[in-house]
């Protein structure tokens, strides 16, 4: 075969190379744009702020979107200082107050307690579960949500959660 032609036909076949590289560079770029604009925002968003009476602190419930639970803490509104106070497994509807040296979390039977402090600036942190404390029901909730296709679990699910859902 010719030199000439044979580089001609590597010339060509380096071009064609050339610009399927830069092809797919443009696909795999744009791709990586759309889905970084596209993706679902990501972070913490505040729920409920109750003032500590004659401190700078503030009580705060916060949901985690990243990452799924909600979190109950104290900012200090001077220095931006925060303390975790407790922590739910799943995001919780929160309901905070404060009433003397105590600060009252109120939260549904179901809800399960990650991690807690028991004193906050001389505050006693308490969970008020509603509509009642039912321990041995939060425990069956809890094995069900995490062995659901457990038969105990099912047979709780039916009667618990079915029947209520069932009812309303």
């Amino acid at each position: 075969m010719n030199k000439h032609l044979l580089s001609r036909i590597v010339r060509g076949t380096l071009e064609v190379t050339k610009v399927f590289l830069i092809g797919f560079a443009l696909v795999i770029i744009i791709g990586l744009s759309l889905a970084f604009y596209f993706r679902p925002s990501c972070g913490r968003s505040e729920n409920e702020i109750v003032p500590l009476p004659n401190t700078n602190w503030s009580i705060v419930s916060e949901d985690d979107s990243c990452i799924g639970y909600t979190d109950v803490v104290a900012k200090n509104k001077l220095t931006t200082k925060e303390q975790d106070l407790i922590r739910f497994s799943y995001f919780e509807n929160v309901r905070l107050a404060v009433k003397n040296d105590e600060i009252l979390i109120s939260v549904r039977n179901l809800a399960e307690v990650v991690s807690k402090t028991d004193k906050f600036e001389g505050h006693e942190i308490l969970v008020n579960y509603t509509p009642h404390d039912d321990p041995a029901e939060r425990k069956n909730f809890l094995f069900w949500l995490g062995h659901s296709n457990d038969p105990r679990a099912e047979e709780w699910h039916r009667k618990w959660i079915g029947e209520k859902t069932e009812q309303e």
